[in-house]
């Protein structure tokens, strides 16, 4: 995505009518596991739409990971934020539900793609609501929480309102 490159230093190219943001806002924290003490994080924007960011510990870093916030970008198979989480099954999206991630009061979902640096996530807390009255059930019922597995859940497991709501890709 034109400046915006997996393993590449950033440039800003904001000025440069590019097309995926026009503004950065970069700040700096501290960090004790930076071996500089601090990092630097990188906030892009489409006038006032937030669209992407990024952390580095070090200025010129190549990026690794990168955040995506706007509906505008999709990646391959169309798959985007805000899509209905049953029509991303629909195109390829794999839904794993996973042990070490349920409790009696939220639900977390693990999901994976061929691609698998590509990682999508639903809510930070997802409970009941999120699934359909059998969904849960496959959930509680087909779950051992001694083995640690996980299940596949199908677009009928899922209630028809969850959407993907954050997407980040890394090296």
């Amino acid at each position: 995505m034109g400046s915006l490159q997996l393993g590449r230093p950033f440039t800003d190219t904001s000025a440069s009518g590019e097309g995926l943001y026009n503004k950065v806002v970069l700040s700096a924290f501290e960090d004790s596991y930076s071996e500089t003490g601090k990092s630097y994080d990188y906030q892009l924007y489409m006038d006032d739409e937030w669209v992407a960011g990024f952390c580095l510990n070090r200025k010129g870093n190549p990026i690794d990971k990168i955040y995506f916030y706007s509906s505008r970008i999709a990646v391959p198979g169309g798959l985007r934020l805000g899509m209905p989480l049953r029509e991303a099954v629909g195109k390829g999206l794999k839904v794993l539900a996973s042990p070490d991630m349920l409790g009696e009061s939220q639900c977390g979902i693990v999901l994976t793609m061929d691609m698998d640096y590509i990682h999508f996530d639903i809510a930070e807390e997802l409970s009941q609501e999120h699934f359909t009255s059998s969904g849960w059930q496959r959930i509680q019922s087909e779950i051992d929480f001694e083995d640690y597995n996980s299940i596949e859940l199908t677009p009928d497991d899922i209630a028809p309102e969850v959407g993907l709501s954050s997407l980040s890709i890394q090296r």
